[in-house]
């Protein structure tokens, strides 16, 4: 083969290899053009869910009321807690009169009018004690009830902040993932630019 030949089928050969660069080239660039549109897609949903998020329960105003809110609850239930406990120290002391009451009774069983009048304080004594264990039993209700909503609202506000941090982070991620897929597709450009003026 005469060296003219040996020139053009080597110059053939280096177009070959040109175009088959240029595909992947350009295969490189459509791919990273499309993970571009994506991450960019997945970008704005993410701060549209995050706009949604603040919109639906303007979070900065809730997390305040919540706040506010379970410091009412530690009050009311100290609150509650206190008179719950004065109750029962009343509800103990009654129980400790009804019984002397009782021992004075069997002691004076003689005395017709002193037993009527001691009955008559055992009767008040034991209304008394019925009353205040419906009053404490009432509370003890109140009480549990408020423990309970107040677990749930510590709940709420744990979700609610948890669901901002996610949706920041995510955010985060998928800026750094876009900074990082426009790096790759800026130098695949230039890689190609570069082929083409070859």
């Amino acid at each position: 083969m005469s060296e003219s030949g040996q020139l053009k089928e080597s110059h053939n050969e280096k177009e070959k290899e040109l175009l088959s660069l240029r595909d992947i080239h350009e295969t490189h660039q459509r791919e990273s053009s499309t993970q571009l549109r994506d991450l960019e897609a997945q970008l704005k949903s993410s701060e549209q869910r995050v706009s949604d998020l603040n919109e639906r329960t303007e979070l900065s105003a809730l997390t305040q009321k919540l706040e506010d809110k379970e410091k009412q609850s530690s009050s009311t239930t100290e609150s509650l807690t206190a008179e719950i406990d004065g109750l029962r120290a009343g509800l103990e002391s009654l129980s400790a009169q009804k019984e002397e009451l009782e021992k004075l009774m069997d002691s004076k069983g003689d005395e017709p009018l002193m037993q009527i009048k001691l009955m008559d304080k055992i009767n008040r004594a034991s209304a008394d004690t019925v009353a205040l264990t419906e009053q404490i039993n009432s509370l003890q209700h109140q009480l549990d009830s408020l423990k309970m909503k107040k677990s749930e609202t510590e709940s709420e506000l744990d979700r609610e902040k948890q669901e901002k941090s996610d949706l920041s982070n995510q955010i985060i991620d998928v800026k750094k993932a876009l900074v990082e897929q426009e790096a790759a597709y800026n130098t695949l450009g230039e890689g190609t630019n570069r082929s083409t003026n070859c």
